[in-house]
Order: C-alpha cells, then structure tokens, then sequence
C-alpha cells in the first residue's frame, strides 16, 4: 500500500450545534429544508455557507492542523489537545433532566448507530468511530453491555508496542452521570437523536476524554477523574478511535491500527475498484458493513487535494470523519452509492445544488428510506465522488 505524507487527523465541529450556542436557542432543523439551514448557518457565522465546510477559508469549524511529518506513530497516538471554543466552559457538572423533567438514561431503545451526535466539540473522528462501533459490534462487544445505573464503566484499549503485539485493555470507572452543563441545565457534548432522552454518547465521550488524559499523562491506569478536560479530544484519528473502542487489530502490517486503505492508493485508483474492496472485505457481499468501520476526508490545508475538488456544503465536509456503514446499488439506474454517516446527524438536503447527482435522491437501505432526505446524516454517495473527495477509509478486523 501506498504511505503517503499525510495527516491521519481530523478536527471539525458541528455547525448546527455551534450555530444554537451562538444565536442562543434551540432550533428544530428538522423543519428547515437546504435554504433555511443555509439561512440560519450564514447568519450564526457570519460567513458565506459555502466557505464553513473548507478549511482553506479560515471556517471556525476548524482547529490548526498538526504538521505534515509522513505517517504518525500510533503507538503513542496522535491526539492534540486544542482549544475546544466555542464550547462553553461547564457551569455545571450535573444530572441532565430531558425536555420532560426525566433525567437521561444510559439507553432507552439500545445503542442505535444513528443516535450518536457530535456537539461544539470538534471530535468528529470519534463520534464516528463511536457511531460505527454502535452499528457493527464485534461478539461481546463492550458497547452491547446493559448499563442501568451510575456510576457506569468503559472498556478502551491502546495500540500494542510493535506490530504483532498485545494490545493494552483498561477499564475506566466510576463514570457518573454527572455531565458538563450550559447555564440554561443544557448538554454541552455529544447527544443523542432526536429527543436527547438516552446519554450514552455523551458517556462514551466523557469516558473517552477521561482515558485520553490519562495515558497522555502517563498516569497510572486505573485512578481516574470524573470531570475530565474535553480538550484531550478535540481532534484526532479516527483509525485509532476504533482500536480504542474494540480492542480488535487490522490484518495487515502496514497499518498499526486498522486495515486502512488511501483511495489514491495505485492499486484501487478506480472507483470502482474501491466499491470492490469495501464489498468484499467490508461487508463479506452484502449491503451492510459486518466491521466497524470509518473514512476521512483531505485537509486541503495540508493534503494534495485532487484537482476540481472543493468542500463547500454540509455533506461532504473538509478535514471530516465518516461512519462507513455500507454499500447500495440503485435498482432502476445501477448506479452504486458508498452508504455514510456524518456524526453531525444532519446534512445537506433537498435543494443543495451542490451535489445535485452524486448523493442519493431515493431508496431504502437497511431500514433507512429515502436516505437523503433523513436528518440522522445517513446518505449514499456516488462510488466517483467518494473516490475523489475521501482520502481515505478503514476497519478493524
């Protein structure tokens, strides 16, 4: 495989979240279509839409990038603390009450995949992690546990010495459910769609946070805080997220996390010859992914993008991470659609000239209709425009 000199980070926040905290209400997008979300983003910002979802145009939805140094040791991991702005600082660690007055539940209906929802936080790489992880669960997966009642525990695990190695598996407890908390008793983090009832993202995340610290501090494991820094997470590989969240190693030695494949890879530069490789070593032939599994976009900041591509609505984001859930064939047309979740649970809709075309207009895949349409941020996109547009995907295995 090809190992280019590329970031393997991503960093990028949710507009729609930052958007409430910056015009300071709550706001149903579920009943914009494209040109009132566009409407609301561009005066939330202050910006032209199509500039918010580029790195290049100076977007707030971005962090720095980190320098380009050839491939990064995932040993020690590449996660860079940043400012985490515009969150607000915490005006209360506290039990979250839902819209109802009913404090959050780990899970009401189970762990749905399309529950989980990034915030302010620009930890894209590990709500979509977390997202894929919720979709296709390895046997005993720690995420199927049943966890009822605080303080709750999280299984993670670090990347093995040398390749062939052991990974390192560590239990974080207690995890409370006392999570950060606006001025107005609101979640700062991740959520859940779409009535905020259940809390485990925010859990997972909060645990997450809590490990990260700690074994970048090289604290001894086992002796946590219950009110971690949430800069600890505020970008990073989304590769290495899966092995954090499943334990489990990639199958080849080129990659110390994942099974990862760069879509400018010689071997697969045809699209599809992409949609071959997730078919067959994804998803075993079928529609659905049976690994956990996660793409990412350039960073045009320091990537070499492709010429002709540009990142300018909120479906395709620079700088992103992905859920990789699967794959669709358009009966009446044949056109074939890599299946995506963005962890922002929205995205651009009907009316976005933009992506006229690539993105997937009808249908049904697994038990999502019409998969453009919904506001979970599940879409199809065009075996073509994935090629050109991600940089990369990967599994565990």
């Amino acid at each position: 495989m090809a190992q280019e000199k590329t970031s393997l980070t991503t960093g990028a926040r949710n507009p729609y979240s930052v958007a409430e905290l910056l015009l300071k209400k709550r706001i149903d997008w579920g009943k914009k279509g494209h040109k009132g979300r566009k409407i609301v983003l561009e005066k939330a910002f202050g910006m032209p839409y199509h500039e918010l979802f580029d790195p290049k145009c100076g977007s707030p939805l971005f962090v720095p990038p980190e320098p380009t140094t050839g491939i990064l040791d995932l040993h020690t991991g590449d996660l860079t603390p940043c400012d985490p702005f515009p969150c607000p600082a915490p005006t209360y660690w506290n039990r979250y009450k839902d819209a109802s007055g009913n404090y959050g539940q780990y899970t009401v209906n189970g762990r749905i995949y399309r529950d989980a929802v990034q915030a302010c936080l620009p930890d894209c790489f590990f709500i979509a992690a977390l997202s894929s992880y919720a979709f296709a669960p390895p046997p005993n997966a720690w995420i199927l546990k049943n966890q009822t009642v605080s303080p709750y525990k999280f299984q993670f695990y670090s990347p093995p010495a040398a390749i062939g190695g052991q990974v390192i598996k560590d239990t974080v407890t207690p995890v409370t459910d006392n999570l950060p908390l606006d001025a107005a008793y609101q979640l700062i983090h991740a959520r859940s769609m779409p009535d905020d009832k259940e809390i485990w993202p925010n859990l997972w995340e909060k645990a997450y946070a809590t490990w990260n610290w700690w074994v970048s501090a090289g604290k001894p494991l086992g002796q946590y805080n219950d009110s971690p820094a949430y800069s600890n997470i505020c970008q990073g590989n989304p590769y290495l997220a899966l092995l954090n969240l499943t334990g489990l190693k990639f199958e080849k030695t080129t990659w110390l996390t994942t099974d990862a494949v760069f879509t400018s890879d010689p071997a697969i530069t045809a699209a599809q010859a992409i949609y071959k490789k997730i078919s067959t070593s994804l998803c075993g032939g079928l529609p659905a992914a049976i690994r956990p599994a996660v793409a990412m976009t350039y960073d045009p900041r320091t990537d070499t993008v492709p010429a002709g591509v540009t990142y300018s609505n909120s479906t395709i984001v620079g700088n992103h991470s992905y859920s990789l859930l699967g794959l669709y064939t358009q009966a009446d047309t044949k056109n074939q659609y890599i299946v995506l979740r963005n962890p922002w649970g929205q995205k651009a809709g009907a009316g976005d000239p933009v992506l006229a075309g690539d993105t997937l207009a009808a249908g049904t895949w697994q038990d999502v209709p019409a998969l453009e349409y919904r506001d979970d941020g599940i879409f199809g996109l065009k075996i073509d425009t994935f090629q050109t547009h991600f940089k990369g995907f990967g599994w565990v295995a």
